[in-house]
């Protein structure tokens, strides 16, 4: 029988320091069967080894692996619990989701939370019944997890439990989470409960309408979304100028090239390149101005704008 090499030996030490560094050097060593070495490790008596095996599990999808790591969400100690959700959210396999779907049954929110994170971008269909139940929950980030899982299961079920979120959860973490989800299920019947958020009290979850709009394309919301160009916060005026350019509307080049004006170079190029994208002639003059413009960027761009314009003018001639 080969004698245990020394690293192996190491992660036995006495030491628990000897053991988290042993445990932190395998991922780069020659040893053969490294992932069942670090699964054991995750049932190591000190809590700094338990979350250094965690963090050194990324990339594997093992069975064996991903189910020690779902364990470890209930760990006691809450940096191995962090550990363990931050390596699961990087999973990249749908069939790594058995060994999550359990634990969205847990009592501890934080548990449910980093499942859930975890199950996001994975599309794990058994997740959609969970996570509308979840949508429920008491905890606000156990409703904004489970809003981005079924955003992007994108599934129709779920479209009317999101635009519910979106337009009366208490949270506007989770109202702009929803908008958000509401963006993956290209289907116009959600405009209303966007163009609702348009106008909520968080800043963020207007700013995330006024971009969710753009992408599906919510003609019917050019008025609502000129008006945020007035909104107290640039990057709400920047989602909405970008989504004005998108939806190539003529009636907002005014409102936009006011935006040329602001202190914020980078809502003066969004509104630059909305500009080209409308081209419209009548922001020949302002993109003229912004020629001289401080920020090189803004003048790049402006030349851009001017040369979209004019092949747009001479292609509709």
């Amino acid at each position: 029988m080969n004698a245990p090499s020394g690293i192996v030996s190491r992660l036995a030490d006495p030491d628990a320091t000897v053991r988290r560094l042993a445990v932190l050097e395998l991922p780069y060593s020659d040893e053969d069967d490294i992932a069942p070495l670090l699964v054991h490790a995750l049932r190591d008596a000190d809590a700094s080894v338990r979350a250094e095996a965690a963090r050194a599990l990324e990339g594997y999808e093992d069975d064996d692996s991903v189910a020690a790591l779902a364990a470890c969400l209930v760990d006691e100690d809450p940096a191995v619990r962090a550990a363990a959700g931050d390596t699961l959210a990087e999973l990249k396999s749908a069939a790594c989701g058995v060994h999550l779907l359990p634990y969205l049954d847990a009592l501890a929110a934080d548990t449910v939370t980093r499942a859930l994170r975890a199950l996001r971008a994975l599309r794990v269909p058994a997740a959609l019944e969970p996570a509308l139940r979840l949508l429920g929950h008491d905890d606000a980030g156990v409703r904004k997890e489970a809003a981005g899982v079924l955003g992007y299961l994108k599934h129709a079920a779920a479209v009317a439990e999101l635009a519910r979120a979106a337009m009366f959860d208490a949270d506007g973490e989770v109202r702009r989470t929803a908008i958000g989800a509401l963006g993956y299920a290209e289907q116009v019947s959600v405009l209303p409960a966007l163009m609702r958020a348009l106008k909520d009290d968080a800043w963020m979850v207007r700013e995330e309408a006024a971009q969710t709009i753009g992408k599906l394309q919510g003609r019917p919301a050019v008025d609502d979304l000129i008006a945020l160009l007035d909104d107290p916060f640039w990057q709400v005026r920047l989602k909405a100028v970008r989504s004005l350019g998108l939806l190539k509307a003529s009636r907002a080049v005014a409102p936009i090239t006011a935006q040329l004006l602001h202190d914020v170079g980078n809502l003066r190029k969004e509104a630059v390149i909305a500009l080209g994208e409308i081209g419209d002639p009548a922001a020949i003059p302002a993109l003229e101005a912004a020629g001289g413009d401080p920020d090189p960027d803004v003048r790049k761009l402006s030349k851009l704008a001017l040369t979209s314009i004019h092949l747009h003018s001479r292609e509709q001639a």
